[in-house]
């Protein structure tokens, strides 16, 4: 108990001189503690700035340089994807119009070939045809030459007799009609 009696006095005895301080100067500023707290600050100041300040600045402006090039890269690649849809818009029309060409130059070809195939097949023909006409004229020039010359040696042949008999005008016409029939068949 004693103890307690003495830990309660010295409580009171600091609550009383703390009471009486600050009844009498009212807020004190100890210029000592205020110039260490100053210090103090100042050097942690510089601490962060050192530890803290300058490699998270570091890293700010590296990160904020990578984003800017991640921009810029992306706008490149949206220019250049532009571009290459541009230029193959250009190629597959170009490949479209050289397609369209060969197409127009194939049918074209076509329909020069087969043109010359039927001239060439109508000359053919034509020439088959006259040479058809001119056998066919050779053959009869040579039946008529045959026929000529058969007509003459039975006339030949027919005036001889006449000369051999003397016949009259009836028997001569008689026996020239059955020479030709005798020949004829």
């Amino acid at each position: 108990m004693n103890d307690e009696i003495s830990v309660e006095h010295t409580t009171e005895a600091l609550v009383e001189q703390n009471a009486e301080a600050a009844h009498s100067s009212g807020i004190s500023i100890d210029p000592a503690i205020v110039g260490f707290q100053a210090l103090n600050f100042l050097i942690l100041l510089v601490i962060l700035r050192a530890i803290l300040y300058k490699p998270l600045l570091n890293m700010l402006q590296t990160r904020e340089k990578k984003i800017k090039e991640g921009v810029e890269n992306a706008e490149q690649a949206a220019i250049l994807l532009r571009k290459s849809e541009t230029e193959r818009e250009q190629i597959v029309k170009a490949a479209r119009a050289e397609g369209q060409t060969m197409v127009e130059a194939a049918r074209a070809s076509g329909e020069k070939l087969r043109a010359e195939l039927l001239a060439k097949a109508q000359e053919e023909a034509q020439h088959t045809i006259n040479a058809g006409k001119n056998a066919l004229e050779t053959e009869k020039a040579k039946a008529f030459s045959e026929i000529k010359t058969a007509a003459a040696e039975l006339i030949l042949q027919a005036t001889e007799k006449l000369m051999n008999e003397k016949m009259d005008t009836a028997k001569d016409g008689k026996f020239v009609k059955e020479a030709l029939e005798s020949y004829l068949k």
